[in-house]
C-alpha cells in the first residue's frame, strides 16, 4: 500500500508543477545578457518598440521592418509555455525566433514578436489567461500591424511554436478575414490534456521505465487528469486549469487560409506522427486552399539536431538539417503570395 501511494503521489506532483507543452526555453541566469543581446539586434536592424492593449493590459513588443519600401506584409511571432520574454529569445544565446525573424526579413516581411502578459514590459499576468485570452492578445497584435500605413493589411500572418501553436490556429479559424496565412512549428493537434499525457509518457519512457509501467502510469495519470478538468470546471485551481479543456479540433477543421505545419520526428513533447496524422485529418475537413505538413527527422522540440531523449543543448545550437528547406515549401508559400504573383 505504502509503494503504491507513493506512486501515485509521484504521479500527481509532476502533474500540479507541470506547464502544458513545458520547455525550459531559456536559462533565467542569462536574462541581463539576454537583454543587452536583444537591445543590440534592435539597433543592427530596422526595429522599433511598441505597443499595444488586450483585455486592459498594455504588450509590448518589438516590431522589426525589411529594408525595403513597403507598405509590407507582416507576421506575428507567437511563442509557448511559461513566462519567457521575447528579449530573451531573440538573443545569440538563444537563436531560436532571432533566427526566424531573419528569415522572414530576408523575405521582405515585417516581423513583430511580442511578450505575453505580465512578461518583460507588458502588464498583466500570463497565469490568468486562458488561450482564449491568448488569441485575443494575437488578435491585437493583428490589429495594430493593420493600424499601420506600412503594413499590408491584407497580408499579415501568424507563426506559433509549441503552445503558440495551438494559439494561432485559433486565431486563424476565428479570424479568417484578418489571418492571411498560418504556419505551425511543432504546434499541437491533440488536446491540452492528450499532449500533457504524451510529454508526461515520453519523460517516463526517457528516465528509464518499462513499457508496462509506461502503459500503468500514463492510465493513472489519465484517470487524474479527468478528474482535474472536471474541478476546472467549477474552479481554477493553477494556470493548467484554464486550458486543460481546450482540443483544437473544431478550430483546425474551420481553417481557411494557407497552412505549413512542421514537425519534429525526435520531439518528445509533440509527437511528430501522430500530431501529423490527426492534423490531415481535421484539414481534410477544412477549407483551406493549401496546407502541407512537413516532419524535420532528427530534431527536438527545437528542430535542434537530438535524439529522441537528448533534449535542447545549452552549448551550441544547431538547427537540424531539413528544418529551413521544409519552412521554405515552395507549395505553401505560391499559396500564401497568391495568383497574381
Amino acid at each position: 500500500m505504502k509503494d503504491t501511494s507513493r506512486l501515485l503521489r509521484g504521479l500527481w506532483i509532476p502533474f500540479i508543477l507541470l506547464p502544458p507543452l513545458f520547455a525550459r526555453e531559456f536559462p533565467h541566469g542569462r536574462r541581463d545578457m539576454a537583454i543587452r543581446d536583444t537591445e543590440r539586434l534592435i539597433l543592427r536592424t530596422t526595429a522599433e518598440e511598441v505597443s499595444f492593449m488586450s483585455g486592459g493590459e498594455v504588450l509590448s513588443g518589438i516590431l522589426m521592418l525589411p529594408n525595403t519600401p513597403g507598405p509590407h506584409p507582416a507576421i506575428v511571432m507567437l511563442h509557448g509555455s511559461g513566462p519567457t520574454s521575447i528579449r530573451e529569445w531573440l538573443t545569440d544565446a538563444f537563436p531560436f525566433w532571432r533566427d526566424l525573424a531573419q528569415f522572414f526579413l530576408g523575405r521582405n516581411y515585417a516581423v513583430l514578436a511580442f511578450d505575453k502578459a505580465g512578461v518583460g514590459r507588458s502588464t498583466g499576468n500570463w497565469r490568468t489567461r486562458s488561450f482564449e485570452d491568448r488569441a485575443d492578445e494575437a488578435m491585437a497584435a493583428v490589429e495594430y500591424l493593420r493600424s499601420r500605413a506600412d503594413i499590408d493589411g491584407s497580408r499579415i500572418g501568424l507563426i506559433g511554436h509549441s503552445q503558440g501553436g495551438y494559439i494561432a490556429q485559433l486565431v486563424a479559424a476565428r479570424a479568417p478575414n484578418r489571418v492571411a496565412f498560418v504556419i505551425t512549428l511543432a504546434g499541437p493537434a491533440v488536446s491540452v490534456k492528450e499532449q500533457i499525457l504524451d510529454d508526461l509518457e515520453a519523460r517516463w519512457r526517457c528516465s528509464g521505465n518499462s513499457p508496462v509501467l509506461v502503459a500503468f502510469k500514463r492510465s493513472v495519470m489519465q484517470v487524474l487528469l479527468t478528474l482535474y478538468q472536471g474541478i476546472s470546471r467549477i474552479i481554477h485551481i493553477g494556470y493548467v486549469s484554464r486550458i486543460i479543456h481546450y482540443d483544437p479540433d473544431c478550430d483546425l477543421a474551420r481553417i481557411s487560409q494557407p497552412l505549413l505545419a512542421l514537425f519534429a520526428q525526435n520531439d518528445p513533447l509533440v509527437y511528430a506522427d501522430k500530431n501529423a496524422r490527426l492534423l490531415e485529418t481535421y484539414l481534410s475537413r477544412s477549407k483551406s486552399p493549401v496546407w502541407v505538413i512537413r516532419k524535420v527527422p532528427g530534431a527536438n522540440h527545437f528542430f535542434q539536431t537530438s535524439e529522441f531523449c537528448g533534449g535542447r543543448s545549452e552549448k551550441s545550437w544547431q538547427w537540424a538539417a531539413g528544418f529551413w528547406e521544409a519552412l521554405q515549401s515552395e507549395e505553401f508559400w505560391r499559396a500564401v503570395r497568391g495568383p497574381t504573383s
